[in-house]
């Protein structure tokens, strides 16, 4: 028998089912049927609901208080675990967000302010050179140089804004085809 033919997904309401009943007490529930003998044990904790549930047989003895009261436990350790693993998936996400911040500031106070330091200084030597050619050729630079701040900058504010799992993007499309440029400024 294919798995597909024996599992179906199907919505029952709370009140009509062990499972339900489990999550409203808050507490161990036990019921008995033609199928046997079940008990639902809540597992609530990391922001999840879920339930335990054991079955025996209907020639078996029923469960006993000390089994329940192991069950009981198995369900507090399992809820005690989802938690514990939600809070280092919280941690994680918190860690990388800060990660991010350190770099965009590090971006920040590192390329961005030497890249304009030297845009400011080629402009300088820009202005003390009398060939109109090199003079030409050095502004192209220059605005090349203001165009990869600009790609910086919307970087950074990527890496402040983006949700924890959206991808780092290359916002200039030269360095994203990883063309240097070697000679002057084309059209692209």
């Amino acid at each position: 028998m294919a798995l597909e033919e024996v599992v179906r997904e199907s919505t029952i309401g709370v009140d009509e089912s062990l499972v339900g009943e489990a999550l409203v007490a808050g507490r161990a529930v036990l019921a008995s049927g033609p199928t046997g003998r079940t008990v639902a044990v809540p597992v609530v904790g990391g922001g999840a609901q879920a339930v335990l549930l054991l079955s025996r047989s209907p020639e078996a003895d029923p469960f006993d208080r000390a089994e329940l009261e192991m069950i009981s436990a198995f369900a507090a350790q399992a809820a005690i675990a989802l938690q514990l693993a939600t809070t280092r998936h919280d941690n994680e996400r918190l860690r990388l967000v800060n990660d991010r911040q350190d770099i965009a500031q590090d971006l920040h106070r590192r390329v961005i302010q030497q890249l304009f330091g030297l845009g400011l200084d080629l402009q300088g030597i820009a202005a003390r050179i009398p060939n109109e050619t090199i003079r030409t050729l050095l502004s192209a630079r220059i605005d090349e140089i203001d165009l990869i701040i600009r790609d910086v900058r919307t970087a950074v504010f990527s890496l402040r804004e983006r949700p924890h799992d959206a991808p780092i993007g290359v916002t200039d499309s030269r360095r994203a085809e990883g063309r240097a440029s070697t000679g002057p400024p084309t059209a692209d």
